[in-house]
């Protein structure tokens, strides 16, 4: 099946309550277009629910743009085969929709906007400024939902299991970049809510 970038489009839609990502292949004519796989006359649309976490299994070392470094090596780690224990990414769209979601990206770039970076007073001060913007900003129910629920099947039965919540930057562990001990990190974190705010802590 081919179908060119002329042919695809992707329209996001959401409201309060839920994402989703609705496809639309857009119709073309086989008289204009003699080498296509497949043609379409009719707008033909998909309605695919966003995911917001990937677990190990299906990422690999090309993830980076996902699932960040950290991620993407656990990943390809796990499917060789090495001992590594069961986990699973919340990606890196999902954070850049909880900043749009919650209407406080605007606020970020506002804060970021004039910045000197090389008056290292002033950044630590809108630094710390919008760490609390975001670790204080609730995290959208729908999202909270499915982490909680990823978490659950970490555990058995009733018991809920300690897990180690750790930041996994798409620039990081690169041959160009490294940011070793810069990230943050929670350890033996127990529980849906504690689950939750350790997230809010590595987004911030």
């Amino acid at each position: 099946l081919k179908i060119s970038a002329n042919d695809l489009r992707a329209i996001e839609m959401g409201d309060s309550s839920k994402k989703i990502l609705k496809i639309a292949f857009l119709g073309s004519s086989p008289t204009k277009h003699k080498n296509k796989a497949v043609f379409l006359s009719n707008i033909n649309t998909k309605v695919i629910k966003m995911s917001y976490v990937s677990w190990f299994k299906q990422l690999n070392k090309n993830s980076i743009p996902t699932a960040g470094g950290k991620g993407a090596n656990l990943g390809e780690m796990f499917n060789i085969g090495l001992p590594i224990p069961p986990g699973f990414v919340i990606t890196a769209p999902t954070y850049k929709l909880f900043t749009e979601k919650t209407k406080i990206k605007d606020k970020i770039l506002s804060l970021l906007e004039g910045l000197d970076v090389e008056n290292n007073k002033q950044l630590q001060k809108v630094s710390a400024q919008i760490q609390k913007l975001i670790s204080s900003t609730p995290v959208p129910k729908e999202m909270a939902v499915e982490i909680m629920s990823s978490y659950k099947k970490m555990g058995t039965g009733k018991n809920e299991v300690f897990v180690a919540v750790r930041s996994s930057a798409t620039a990081e562990d690169l041959p160009s970049a490294s940011f070793a001990g810069q990230q943050a990190t929670f350890l033996n974190v127990k529980g849906k809510k504690s689950l939750i705010k350790a997230v809010s802590g590595c987004w911030a």
